[in-house]
């Protein structure tokens, strides 16, 4: 098997994750398809965080695959946080912020929007209040209010 290549986890599979090497043998390396979340989940652990559940779709705007994916989770009870690393159509991280709305036992963390106007509202866009999500920008951090 070639360096650049790896086995994937089946689609729509919850998979726990307890280190990079573990993550890097079902989801990939940093690669094309993968960077967003490669650099997530590397931040994650290389921040002391110690077990990660991560589910593979096809598409990270497809709010139909991440519901799906989010519906596996609800059985998952030590989940306390939830994000989906490169969202930023405005149904996916609705989808997100609802499951934890409706779970009441865990927290979003959305992709601020891309925008060169560097304000609260633009960097929030049209993702509504809420008391279960935070969004995060490269530039700077602001509560969904």
């Amino acid at each position: 098997m070639a360096a650049d290549r790896y086995i994937v986890a089946p689609l729509n599979e919850p998979r726990l994750v307890t280190n990079w090497e573990q993550f890097k043998t079902q989801f990939g390396d940093f690669q094309t398809g993968n960077l967003t979340l490669a650099h997530a989940v590397y931040g994650f652990f290389n921040n002391g965080g110690t077990r990660c559940h991560v589910v593979r779709i096809t598409s990270i705007n497809n709010s139909g695959q991440v519901t799906t994916a989010l519906q596996k989770f609800e059985s998952i009870d030590e989940i306390a946080i939830v994000a989906a690393p490169g969202a930023l159509s405005n149904t996916v991280q609705d989808a997100v912020i609802n499951h934890c709305k409706n779970m009441q036992d865990r927290f979003a963390i959305i992709d601020g929007q891309a925008t060169t106007t560097i304000t609260v509202n633009a960097i929030k866009g049209p993702v509504g209040n809420s008391d279960y999500a935070l969004c995060i920008s490269h530039t700077c951090r602001s509560t969904i209010r």
